[in-house]
């Protein structure tokens, strides 16, 4: 079960960051429709004064449940960094954008069945739901032209995508100047996924 304590300030952003649509107004207060909570986090993570809780272990903490940041950055980011970019390829001789993101999850504990960017961007993938602002291991796209993995880390302070890119293979990017394509759309694994 999830909570909204008295100390939400109805600041309204766990309404718009719930991809299940499970924060409800009540008269003076919000509260948290259980039967449709899928335990996500999503509203925890974004709640600015830490009002809402969770039961027990109920709480399906993304970041250390999910994506492997550790599996990422000892054993994921070393393989792929630097390989060449190749469309369709799937291997360390070259890996496209897509296929890289979908190998990546793999190995860093997630699995879901792979779909190539403009399917991912246009279908909504069943393994994930829409969130408005990244967190480590979510996937960023941009329709028809690139996906990647967000990241952050201390030595990469204004780089934050992961991906094969035709002019560098895979690597850390400042995804900026992908928003020449436009606005992204970031993807969060659901908690039955992977």
């Amino acid at each position: 079960m999830a909570y909204i304590s008295d100390e939400c300030v109805q600041c309204e952003a766990c309404l718009y960051e719930c991809p299940q649509e499970a924060i409800q107004e009540g008269n003076d207060y919000y509260y948290i429709d259980n039967d449709r909570c899928v335990g996500c986090g999503s509203c925890a993570d974004v709640c600015p004064v830490a009002a809402i809780s969770f039961d027990g272990n109920e709480y399906f903490d993304y970041l250390d449940s999910q994506f492997e940041t550790s599996t990422f950055w000892n054993e994921s980011y070393e393989k792929w960094e630097d390989v060449p970019y190749l469309y369709g390829g799937y291997t360390i001789n070259g890996v496209d954008c897509s296929f890289l993101t979908y190998l990546i999850y793999s190995e860093c504990g997630c699995y879901y069945d792979y779909m190539d960017t403009n399917a991912f961007f246009n279908l909504n993938h069943p393994d994930f739901y829409e969130v408005l602002s990244p967190q480590v291991g979510d996937i960023i796209i941009w329709q028809g032209h690139h996906m990647g993995i967000y990241v952050n880390h201390p030595n990469y302070p204004y780089q934050h995508l992961f991906s094969a890119t035709v002019s560098g293979g895979a690597r850390i990017t400042d995804y900026s100047g992908w928003l020449q394509y436009g606005q992204p759309r970031y993807f969060r694994m659901n908690k039955g996924g992977g």
